[in-house]
């Protein structure tokens, strides 16, 4: 089974506090893919802390193949003691899946992992495990491809204004909103902030704990290619267009470049026809998902994608202008969304800048966007590969 794991998470900070109290770490190896969220006693910067010692500690540890046993012993020797309570205190949750399969999820203290299989709530059997004095939880199993899981700090649970509990918001009550939500996005990271909006609302906005929501999702193999820019003598352009359109019907296929979808156009031997009222235009080439204009479409995708890589705390107003009718955009919400795997196909062909003075120069250089969109495709954890024309 040829699976790829989609992780995100997002956090509300407790209010008045800059820190947050919880941590995530998201590692991706050739052998495995590896999720841990650690929620530090109190909040602010003595949670801050704990939970980043431990989650840190966690990783480090899980990354070199520790058992289970050396790293809990690790994480109790490791955390300060606060001089308030006298205790050094951090829940967490492990949640690592092998390329083969294979599952492996541990819980101390956090609420239980909401599993989601063919739309549905699912329990997992556990082993209960005493380690230093601490009760572990521990699971094994396999994963299907579609499986979701949602590990959360206990900010998620009774949410409610005022600092009172609300006991119409248990892990029950969580758990099934989950599910409608899980049914409705498209994307992990929409699904961990659907979660964090509500909670966000039962609290009164004002989060009476950090609060996070941290989700992986087994999703199939998908590949998209994205061809920007004619190659840089007129003879490559029948072998550029011939690798960008061979494969199967599975393969999602993007063109950036007016000249660049004549080109594709032109070698095909079909007609281009140019969508009324699309600012960018965007074109129609059989065979292609999207076919648009190159600098400003490319320059959106990459402003998106950018606030999505370095913005844990990704507003409504992120999402709506991803689902904006702008070519750009959805450049931006197929390469989130809908794979795991890029083909760049570069065009090395010297190129005739927009007259638009306004316009940097790095905005308007193909080869620096190419670089730009190398880079924030990758650090959304999908394999990229650029092939120069």
């Amino acid at each position: 089974m040829k699976f790829h794991i989609d992780a995100a998470h997002k956090s509300l900070n407790h209010y008045g506090e800059e820190l947050c109290g919880d941590m995530v770490e998201i590692h991706h190896t050739d052998e495995f893919d590896l999720m841990i969220l650690a929620d530090g006693m109190g909040s602010g910067v003595k949670a801050n802390i704990l939970s980043t010692l431990t989650s840190k500690i966690l990783a480090s540890m899980f990354l070199k193949g520790a058992p289970l046993e050396d790293c809990v012993q690790t994480v109790v020797k490791s955390l300060p003691i606060c001089q308030e309570r006298q205790v050094a205190y951090a829940t967490f949750t492990i949640l690592q899946i092998f390329k083969d399969g294979r599952a492996y999820l541990v819980e101390y203290d956090n609420p239980g992992c909401i599993f989601i299989r063919d739309g549905k709530l699912m329990e997992i059997p556990k082993n209960t495990i005493v380690i230093e004095d601490k009760e572990i939880n521990e699971y094994h199993f396999n994963v299907q491809m579609g499986d979701c899981f949602v590990i959360t700090s206990d900010g998620t649970l009774y949410a409610g204004t005022e600092m009172a509990l609300n006991m119409n918001w248990t892990w029950k009550h969580l758990s099934a909103f989950t599910v409608e939500e899980y049914q409705k996005t498209k994307s992990p990271i929409q699904l961990a902030n659907k979660i964090c909006q509500k909670c966000n609302e039962l609290y009164g906005y004002k989060p009476g704990d950090d609060t996070t929501a941290a989700i992986m999702r087994v999703s199939p193999s998908k590949e998209l290619r994205i061809l920007v820019g004619p190659p840089s003598i007129k003879e490559f352009d029948a072998k550029m267009v011939s690798d960008f359109m061979e494969g199967n019907g599975d393969i999602r296929r993007v063109i950036c470049g007016e000249s660049t979808t004549k080109m594709v156009a032109r070698e095909l031997g079909i007609p281009l026809r140019t969508f009324p009222n699309t600012n960018p235009p965007v074109y129609q080439v059989e065979g292609v998902e999207l076919a648009t204009e190159g600098i400003m479409s490319l320059n959106y995708a990459i402003d998106l994608l950018q606030e999505y890589v370095e913005n844990d705390d990704l507003s409504d107003e992120f999402f709506e202008k991803l689902d904006a009718d702008h070519s750009g955009a959805k450049v931006a919400q197929m390469l989130i969304d809908n794979c795991t795997d890029v083909i760049i196909f570069a065009g090395m062909a010297e190129q005739d800048y927009p007259s638009n003075p306004y316009l940097p120069i790095e905005t308007k250089n193909r080869a620096d966007l190419v670089k730009k969109l190398h880079i924030f495709i990758e650090a959304l954890g999908r394999y990229v590969t650029v092939k120069e024309y």
